[in-house]
C-alpha cells in the first residue's frame, strides 16, 4: 500500500492527569464550522478537565467541570432557542457557553437521568437530543432546552440520524443491520428497514459512510468451528433516503479496520484502523496508508485535510495534528 505524503505536528495540553498514557475511550470530537476540536486527558475522576484546540493557530482554551472523560459534544443548530454546546461525559451531560473564558460545564445530568456509561450525543431535531448508552441498550432523549428527559428509545446502536418529513427520523444501526423512521412526538418506531451490517456510520450531505461487515467461519481467523464471525470488510455508502447503494468501484478494507472518520477536501475517506490511518478514495477504489502510529482516538476536520488523534506513541499530554 503506497504511503501519503503528510506532516505531524503535536500540541502539548495545559492540563495534568493521574494516568500515564492515553487510553481509548477518551474522544477527540471537532466542533462544528471551526478549526477546533475537543479532548480531555485520561482521568477516572467524576469532574475533569477538558480543552478546545484550534489546530490552525495551536491556541488551547481549558474547560472545567466535565463528567468524566469526554464521549462527545453537539453545537445546536442556528437560531436554537439555547446556543449552548452540549457536552458528554462518560458519567453525565452538561452544557457549556463557548464565550464563557473558563468553558465551565453546567446544567449537569447525571445516572438516572442520562444512561451509564454514555457513550454518544445524537441530535434528534431542534427540539430533542438523545443519549446514547453502552450497556443499558437506550437512548434517553433530552429536550434541548430545558435539559429535562423526554423519553426513551428501546435502540442499541444508534450511529446516525437522518431528518425526515412530518416529524419523523431516521435512525442507522448498521450493528444490528437495520435503520428504524421514529416518530419524534410519540418516540414510536413507525417502519424498519434492512441494512447491510456494518458499524460507526458517518453521514455527510447526501451520503451515509460505514465500516460494512461480512460474516466468516471462526476457523479462517484461528479459531474452533465454523461459527459465523463478523469482521470489517469493505466501506458502504448508501443514500440515507432512499439507502440505495451509491455507484463507484468497491472500497476494501483490512481486518483491523474500526472506523470511517470522515472525508477529506477532495471526498477521500479518512479510515482509522488499529494499525494508522488510510486514505480511501470511492471513485477509484485506491486506498494509501496515511499514518502509521495506532490511534486510540482520532477526529477528521471536515472538508479539509487534518486529522487529530491521539496515539500509542504520542506521550500523555499531547495530540498529535496530521496534515497531508
Amino acid at each position: 500500500m503506497p504511503t501519503r505524503h503528510r506532516t505531524v505536528d503535536l500540541v502539548h495540553l495545559p492540563v495534568r492527569s493521574t494516568a500515564t498514557d492515553w487510553v481509548y475511550g477518551s474522544a477527540v470530537v471537532p466542533v462544528p464550522g471551526t478549526a477546533a476540536v475537543a479532548v480531555s486527558p485520561p482521568t477516572g475522576a467524576s469532574r475533569a478537565p477538558w480543552c478546545l484546540v484550534d489546530v490552525d493557530t495551536g491556541e488551547v482554551r481549558t474547560g472545567t467541570g466535565l463528567p468524566g472523560m469526554l464521549r462527545d459534544l453537539h453545537v445546536p443548530p442556528a437560531g436554537a432557542a439555547d446556543p449552548r454546546w452540549w457536552v458528554l461525559g462518560e458519567h453525565g451531560v452538561g452544557r457549556v457557553d463557548q464565550e464563557d473564558p473558563r468553558l465551565a460545564v453546567t446544567d449537569v445530568r447525571r445516572r438516572g437521568v442520562v444512561p451509564v456509561p454514555a457513550q454518544a450525543l445524537v441530535p434528534l431535531g431542534p427540539d430533542l437530543v438523545g443519549v446514547r448508552g453502552g450497556a443499558a441498550g437506550t437512548t434517553v432523549v433530552l429536550d434541548a432546552r430545558s435539559g429535562e428527559p423526554g423519553g426513551r428509545l428501546r435502540t442499541a446502536g444508534i450511529g446516525a440520524a437522518f431528518p425526515l418529513a412530518d416529524g419523523r427520523v431516521r435512525l442507522f444501526e448498521p450493528s444490528r443491520g437495520r435503520a428504524v423512521d421514529v416518530d419524534l412526538p410519540t418516540l414510536r418506531t413507525v417502519r424498519r428497514h434492512a441494512l447491510p451490517l456494518g458499524k460507526h456510520p458517518v453521514l455527510a450531505p447526501g451520503t451515509l459512510t460505514y465500516v460494512g461487515l461480512a460474516e466468516v467461519p471462526s476457523s479462517s481467523l484461528g479459531g474452533i468451528g465454523e461459527d459465523p464471525v463478523a469482521v470489517p470488510d469493505a466501506v458502504v455508502r448508501l443514500d440515507p433516503l432512499t439507502l440505495r447503494t451509491l455507484d463507484g468501484p468497491r472500497v476494501p478494507v483490512a481486518r483491523d479496520v474500526v472506523e470511517v472518520l470522515g472525508t477529506d477536501s477532495t471526498g477521500r475517506l479518512v479510515v482509522s484502523g488499529r494499525t494508522g490511518l488510510d486514505l480511501a478514495d470511492p471513485s477509484t477504489g485506491r486506498v494509501e496508508r496515511l499514518h502509521t502510529e495506532r490511534p486510540w482516538s482520532a477526529a477528521v476536520l471536515p472538508g479539509r485535510d487534518v486529522a487529530v488523534l491521539t496515539t500509542d506513541r504520542s506521550p500523555l499530554g499531547t495530540l498529535a495534528v496530521v496534515r497531508w
